[in-house]
């Protein structure tokens, strides 16, 4: 796919981590990844938490300090905003592997 393809609109379903919006890609993520990399703000669509993320968030941290895995907050928050809207997350950032374990 050639990159006019790939910035043409956001895949539905695809929650696009701040390693992808580095690496050129466009569509949907979150505000923290636009906080990361604010030059892509005008070019996707960005989704906020609400409180259902923050409890879903509460829940996956919880259970990967008890596995001994903590990952970041941010990270956790992502994790939880995607997985709320059913969406598939995007990224090159492997502490996301233990939150899909």
């Amino acid at each position: 796919m050639d990159k006019k393809n790939e910035r043409e609109g956001p895949e539905e379903n695809t929650l696009l981590d701040t390693s992808l919006l580095l690496a050129g890609k466009r569509g949907i993520t979150s505000i923290f990844s636009i906080i990361e990399f604010p030059i892509a703000i005008d070019e996707c669509i960005i989704v906020y938490p609400d409180i259902y993320d923050f409890e879903l968030a509460i829940e996956i941290a919880t259970s990967l300090r008890l596995k001994g895995r903590p990952i970041g907050s941010i990270d956790i928050l992502i994790a939880s905003m995607s997985m709320n809207r059913g969406y598939t997350l995007l990224t090159k950032d492997k502490d996301f592997k233990s939150v899909k374990e």
